[in-house]
């Protein structure tokens, strides 16, 4: 096991222990939003000149539609296993739900409209790099069940 892995499985286990026991035994988030990501053709081209490691992930980032920076959820991707798919440019299929949230009692399922981008991180750091790639912010409706997003532009400022 990496500690990446090891990491994924102690954050699900405790956002699986932090559920309330009075909760119905219903354990399904209340929203779940899937969707796709794929590679535009100009992010394709530069994606195949810059390899990626075993730290590349993407991230499915939601926010509010409102001035708060803060995501709501986030849900991630390790790339590796899917490198063949994305470099001949096919689409991963991703899921964002409650059991993402960043903050408890600040859930997907209470925001009416969101804003979702998919962020490729060569570096796997949730913070902006330069030549990262990532999609527009596409507004989603709490009743909306399926997003595409494409994966279009290619970070030139570095946040750090």
């Amino acid at each position: 096991f990496d500690s990446k892995k090891i990491e994924q499985i102690i954050k699900t286990l405790k956002a699986e222990s932090n559920s309330s026991p009075l909760a119905t035994s219903n354990t399904k988030p209340k929203k779940i939003i899937k969707g796709e990501v794929f590679l535009s053709s100009d992010a394709l081209n530069y994606f195949i000149k810059n390899p990626i490691s075993s730290k590349t992930v993407i991230f499915i980032i939601a926010k509010g539609n409102s001035d708060n920076p803060m995501p709501i959820a986030v849900s991630k991707i390790e790339l590796l296993p899917y490198l063949d798919l994305f470099s001949k440019n096919k689409k991963i299929n991703f899921e964002i739900s409650d059991l993402n949230s960043m903050i408890k009692n600040r859930n997907l399922s209470q925001f009416k409209v969101i804003k979702l981008q998919a962020k490729l991180s060569y570096q796997g750091s949730v913070m902006p790099k330069i030549g990262d790639l990532f999609s527009e912010e596409v507004l989603v409706k709490n009743t909306t069940e399926t997003v595409n997003l494409s994966l279009s532009k290619v970070n030139s400022k570095d946040n750090n």
